[in-house]
């Protein structure tokens, strides 16, 4: 009976990989939109872990519902017949930004700054996390998030995770430099992005943005300028207009996910510079080997899509 079920269940799954394959939905964030080699290799990776999660290889996977849309999400759980409860859960919870003990920079904002930039930066977090343990699940909902908590559920290595913590924060320390620059200075240019979502809608009006102020400025006891300044740091992430210094930073960054992806098809997350290094015994080669292995016996047309799409990543 066991042997059966395991059988139809393996077929459903092959199926779903299939017509995955065949028409794609978007599961997961990306940086291209449509049908490009980045776009596609970013959904083929996603299926895969999932697929890792539920035949207990890791224990958890992530699904960004904001990015990719939540019917979507629920999209890809139903066919693979994931439950609510007993394989996912939508989290309702707090996500804070991380001051990393490694500040890369000479020139550091000041504490105050940092911590107001934290507090300005706290959202909701609504994703959904999948997992076949459904007392982790319990335990998972009841946390609040940051990047290094959101790391360590999808189980990426520690290196990573530091590295990951310490390069966004650099981001808002690159934006602080810019307080003083005339780019600064007419905020009503200055609309927030989607890659930093925090607190604002994409678009709005210097109306607002005083408004906005103004309340954060009364909720969190501290002065208007604070704000002004926390904000401009804040909703310019990843905003190559800035500077030269904010390009570069873009472009290394970018550069960094593509090296990435080419030497690590089969992983989530960026590797940090000692794993890119190390491509034999990192522990994300390790991972990477482990689950390349798993999706070329089980998978080999994701296994095909992932290694073609990969190898023209940029």
């Amino acid at each position: 009976m066991l042997r059966r079920w395991y059988d139809t269940d393996y077929k459903m799954e092959k199926d779903v990989v299939k017509n995955f394959l065949g028409a794609p939905f978007q599961i997961t964030g990306a940086r291209d939109e449509g049908d490009t080699a980045v776009n596609r290799h970013h959904n083929w990776v996603s299926l895969l872990h999932i697929l890792l999660m539920k035949h207990k290889e890791k224990k958890a996977h992530l699904l960004n519902a904001y990015s990719c849309g939540l019917d979507n999400a629920l999209r890809i759980c139903k066919r693979l017949k994931l439950e609510q409860h007993n394989h996912w859960e939508q989290l309702d919870t707090e996500f804070n930004e991380i001051i990393p003990k490694v500040r890369k920079r000479t020139v550091k904002m000041h504490e105050k700054m940092a911590e107001c930039v934290v507090n300005l930066a706290r959202r909701g977090y609504h994703e959904i996390v999948c997992s076949m343990d459904k007392e982790f699940l319990v335990e998972i909902t009841r946390e609040k998030m940051d990047h290094k908590k959101l790391g360590e559920i999808d189980g990426i290595p520690n290196c990573c995770i530091d590295a990951f913590v310490e390069n966004r924060w650099d981001v808002f320390e690159i934006n602080a430099l810019m307080l003083d620059k005339p780019i600064a200075q007419n905020r009503t240019t200055q609309q927030p992005n989607f890659s930093s979502n925090i607190n604002r809608t994409m678009y709005t009006t210097p109306e607002e943005d005083e408004e906005f102020i103004s309340r954060k400025a009364r909720e969190l006891g501290l002065p208007t300028q604070m704000i002004e300044d926390a904000d401009f740091i804040i909703i310019n992430t990843f905003n190559p207009g800035l500077g030269d210094e904010s390009f570069e930073k873009q472009k290394d960054d970018s550069e960094a996910i593509a090296t990435g992806v080419r030497t690590y098809p089969f992983l989530t997350h960026i590797p940090c510079e000692d794993c890119i290094r190390n491509f034999e015994n990192s522990p994300s080669a390790i991972m990477n080997n482990r689950f390349s292995d798993f999706c070329k016996f089980r998978f080999p047309e994701l296994y095909e899509a992932i290694i073609a799409d990969a190898s023209t990543y940029s």
